[in-house]
């Protein structure tokens, strides 16, 4: 199972249009945020990377609303949202089970190789003859 510091998040997150240039303010504003790296592939879009279980994109996105700033808030937003927020709430609560007991590949390859194959007789050699 991975480890929480190795699984990480990318999101895009749309901006509206008004007002106008909000992009750098946003990016600068989430950029103090520890552990979130941000960049912005247009005037309306930034790239979000977080750590998986350390943020959740719709509180991200609402710490935004409450600093004033102002989230596209389209149809098609509101259901990428949905989708992160699904998916971050899988992530924690898959990084918080413990690891599985279950043999890993490599382990039951080697121990399905120590184990006799073909067509094994356990009958000792002078009862399998008949003379």
């Amino acid at each position: 199972m991975p480890q929480p510091s190795t699984v990480i998040q990318i999101r895009e997150l749309r901006l509206a249009s008004l007002p106008a240039g909000q992009g750098p303010l946003v990016m600068a504003w989430l950029g103090r945020l520890p552990g979130l790296e941000v960049s912005q592939n247009g005037p309306l879009t930034l790239t979000i990377r977080y750590v998986a279980g350390r943020y959740r994109m719709s509180e991200l996105r609402q710490q935004l609303t409450d600093a004033g700033f102002h989230p596209d808030n389209s149809l098609w937003s509101r259901l990428r949202l949905a989708l992160y927020d699904y998916s971050d709430q899988l992530a924690r609560h898959n990084l918080a089970q413990p690891a599985s007991r279950s043999y890993s590949r490599e382990a039951y390859a080697r121990i399905y190789q120590q184990h006799l194959h073909g067509d094994h007789d356990d009958t000792p050699e002078e009862l399998r003859h008949d003379s």
